[in-house]
């Protein structure tokens, strides 16, 4: 094939594709929704409480203990899962009933 006559078939081509990309914008943009708005809940406040479990990774009261501590130096309940402390091999014990 000649090169000459090859590029210049590519831009008639390119042409084409771009108009129809523009109509098919068109009808696409017909079906999106509009962004949902994210509902931000509210910040906490002295007296919540804060729940620590660690179904992820080993880790023991006396590590958490400081945490902790400060929490409950800024007027929140500390509510502590059984997996703290708990371990299943590498894992901070399992998940089930981790409040419970």
């Amino acid at each position: 094939m000649n090169r000459k006559y090859f590029l210049s078939s590519l831009i008639p081509a390119s042409l084409l594709l771009n108009s129809l990309n523009s109509k098919a914008a068109v009808v696409v943009s017909s079906f999106i929704e509009e962004p949902k708005r994210i509902k931000i809940p509210p910040y906490l406040s002295p007296g919540d409480t804060i729940g620590i479990t660690c179904p992820a990774g080993y880790i023991t009261q006396a590590e958490i203990e400081p945490s902790v501590i400060q929490m409950k130096s800024w007027g929140f309940n500390v509510a502590i899962g059984k997996t703290v402390g708990a371990r299943d091999f590498t894992f901070g014990g399992t998940e089930s009933g981790a409040f419970s």
